[in-house]
């Protein structure tokens, strides 16, 4: 069963899980991994979920094929019509003999495009790793971290399937750390642990949600009670306008009306927003733009050792676009948060707009958002992967997810990013989004 932001994975007690979930199974025999993964995937395929299912050498491509048709007198309409895929791991983990994590990541997002593309309402996908050799088990349960704090982000739900005799109890351990759950057979049924961890994340979470909300409450009250304050003292005065005090009553009430985003902001981390709640509206991206800047200044100045500076160099006449504000501004942010992360020792950062009629031979009319720094610059072996979901440049601290999630923004908005960089000399990002003439 799928609930609203969730599907069931065919394991109880795990039935409505979140897509973005990521799992694991310890299992001692190919009777036991066969036991869990045919529900899993017969779930799946009724469900209308791509499903990707990557074997080890000690389970066979046909075996699976048999083990499915045993199980569902359909499967092979299933199969047939490309439902489900079953790689052996060489071709998907090891390709060229080697493990590379970001190819691995760019194959999940190929096939996840290219599935709801298809019409598929998300991809289900399990990974045994039993070819997982111990020299390469440290790298591998990095890379295994980086997709469990980014898969939520993704219409999708892994189950990577372990055998637990290879792996020490500490190796165990640490595998299990990279996963939201973890699932043992146990007295012919199974236990499944929620790690600690995302657990420990989730109560803080609820506490922030509670507290922002409480917040917004307690503000909202006091605004209302200065508001209506405001309000009688303007009208006691009848409007004298000459009266010294008059200009800062109005002030104290226009501050109020700047304060009610924040005061929605804060209502909003206290509730999950579905992607229907998103708000469709006509843009302005300049407005978007300085109100960023505004609440950025002081995060570039608390650093008095390295200067920042921005230059700004907006249309006055900018077309209006339409969609999702915070998508926008999100993907604004994380270009400015980019260009200043390419600039350790300070620089310039430059932020254009402008109005295109046929850029690059598209029809159209097109706003472009450029935004240049003076940072380091990328070879363009690096450039070729920068968009790549989990590839980063920027060590431990970086997900890899930022400009991956600044493409799809854009491509939701039927526009595409270019991007020009030189060594030592810096980067320019360019944004191109479908205008709208009128409001």
């Amino acid at each position: 069963m799928l609930s609203k932001d969730g599907k069931s994975i065919g394991v109880e007690p795990m039935e409505d899980v979140q897509w973005g979930t990521h799992s694991c199974y310890f299992y001692q025999t190919k009777k036991d991994l066969l036991a869990l993964l045919i529900p899993y995937f017969k779930l799946g395929l009724r469900n209308n979920d791509y499903c990707l299912w990557i074997v080890s050498s000690d389970l066979h491509k046909e075996e699976v094929v048999e083990a499915m048709k045993s199980n569902m007198n359909d499967f092979e309409d299933y199969l047939n019509k490309g439902q489900i895929e079953i790689i052996p791991h060489t071709d998907w983990y090891l390709k060229n003999g080697k493990f590379n994590p970001g190819n691995v990541s760019r194959s999940y997002m190929k096939i996840h495009k290219s599935a709801l593309k298809k019409g598929y309402q998300s991809i289900r996908c399990s990974g045994d790793l039993r070819w997982l050799k111990r020299k390469d088990l440290e790298n591998y349960i990095k890379y295994e971290m980086r997709f469990h704090d980014s898969i939520g982000n993704f219409k999708l739900v892994a189950l990577c399937t372990y055998p637990i005799n290879k792996f020490k109890k500490a190796e165990i351990i640490n595998i299990s750390k990279a996963h939201r759950y973890v699932i043992f057979k146990k007295n012919g049924g199974y236990e499944i642990i929620e790690s600690s961890e995302q657990k420990q994340l989730e109560d803080e979470i609820q506490k922030i949600s509670l507290l922002s909300s409480g917040v917004a409450h307690d503000f909202n009250n006091l605004l209302t009670i200065i508001k209506g304050n405001a309000d009688m003292a303007l009208l006691l005065m009848k409007e004298d306008k000459k009266n010294p005090i008059y200009e800062h009553l109005l002030e104290i009430q226009e501050s109020i009306k700047s304060a009610k985003p924040l005061i929605q902001q804060l209502y909003n981390i206290s509730r999950k927003q579905s992607e229907e709640a998103q708000i469709v509206k006509n843009i302005k991206v300049n407005r978007v733009i300085i109100k960023l800047l505004e609440m950025l200044v002081l995060f570039f100045q608390k650093n008095e050792d390295v200067q920042y500076e921005t230059e700004l160099s907006l249309d006055p006449e900018l077309w209006i676009i339409k969609g999702d504000s915070v998508k926008i501004e999100q993907s604004i942010l994380n270009l400015i948060m980019n260009a200043k992360d390419a600039m350790p020792q300070g620089g310039r950062i430059m932020i254009t707009t402008s109005n295109v009629k046929d850029p690059e031979k598209r029809k159209g009319d097109y706003i472009c958002i450029s935004i240049m720094d003076t940072g380091v610059g990328m070879e363009h072996d690096i450039i070729e992967h920068i968009f790549d979901p989990f590839f980063t440049t920027k060590g431990p601290k970086g997900t890899g997810l930022g400009l991956s999630l600044v493409k799809q923004t854009t491509e939701e908005f039927k526009g595409w990013v270019e991007v020009s960089s030189e060594k030592n000399k810096g980067t320019t990002f360019k944004i191109f989004l479908p205008a709208l003439l009128q409001e």
